[in-house]
């Protein structure tokens, strides 16, 4: 779980710092294997984060082979946390997707 917790970080870490030096806004994906847990974290912790610092930013989550649903454990988590959770349901990633962002943020997809 260490592991996991500490990829979300460093993927909220490096958006953020590529997001802070682009002057238009910046489309940030984050991908995860099944787009309901790791992506739905590390995009609801990176939106908190740049809205706080007025980055221009649009934050995406998607999965590769993505589960039915949103983790209910991450849901509850966020919600408990004051966070909004930020996809409905998970969706696979498309090219249209990867080919918008201006950062790709992969915790273990690929």
């Amino acid at each position: 779980m260490r592991l996991h917790v500490f990829c979300i970080v460093l993927g909220v870490c490096g958006a953020l710092s590529l997001a802070l030096v682009q002057p238009k806004r910046t489309t940030v994906l984050f991908m995860c294997p099944h787009g309901a847990a790791k992506s739905v974290l590390a995009s609801a912790y990176f939106q908190r984060i740049a809205k706080e610092r007025g980055l221009k930013v649009r934050v995406d989550a998607a999965g590769v082979e993505p589960q039915d649903t949103v983790s209910p454990l991450i849901a509850e988590h966020l919600r408990r946390n004051g966070y909004t959770v930020p996809v409905a349901k998970p969706r696979a990633v498309t090219k249209a997707d990867l080919e918008e962002a201006d950062v790709v943020v992969s915790m273990g997809s690929i």
